[in-house]
């Protein structure tokens, strides 16, 4: 009768950690800084986004709406196996975690500017670097809305 509930113990403990290896497997995501991807549009609104990449512990945070067709940096990338997922954030806004399908690739980033021209109504032909400054400053103080085309006719 001792060896019952040795051999039971035994049992429960070999699936304990059979249990333990199944979860570590299921999250061990290799997690890499994103500063070297590019920026990235969101293809549609039903994407979720997760509170780490995907896992059965996950967390869901919300789905992609009002991010849909907007550009989003990549903070973070987590890969396992053919998996990727990617922490993105806009605007300073951390959104979450999004499977890397959700994202697609763009080529073409138009920055919404203020033209300040140099030569009027002041006329400062030295100035070129404070007008360029004024006008990258602008860039963050714009609506994402206005991001379409802007394009400005110097005076």
């Amino acid at each position: 009768m001792s060896k019952w509930p040795k051999i039971f113990t035994g049992f429960v403990v070999a699936l304990g950690l059979l249990g333990l290896s199944q979860a570590a497997s299921a999250s061990s995501y290799t997690v890499k800084s994103g500063r070297t991807y590019n920026s990235r549009i969101v293809r549609s609104k039903g994407w979720r986004l997760w509170n780490q990449p995907y896992t059965k512990q996950a967390k869901a945070l919300g789905k992609t709406g009002k991010l849909s067709g907007q550009l989003v940096q990549v903070n973070q990338v987590a890969k396992q196996g053919n998996d990727t997922y990617f922490q993105i954030s806009r605007r300073g806004h951390n959104y979450g975690w999004l499977n890397a399908q959700g994202l697609k690739k763009t080529s073409r980033y138009v920055l919404p500017y203020t033209y300040t021209s140099q030569l009027y109504p002041l006329y400062a032909p030295n100035a070129c670097e404070a007008a360029s400054m004024k006008m990258a400053l602008s860039v963050g103080h714009r609506d994402q809305d206005q991001l379409e085309d802007h394009h400005h006719e110097d005076a």
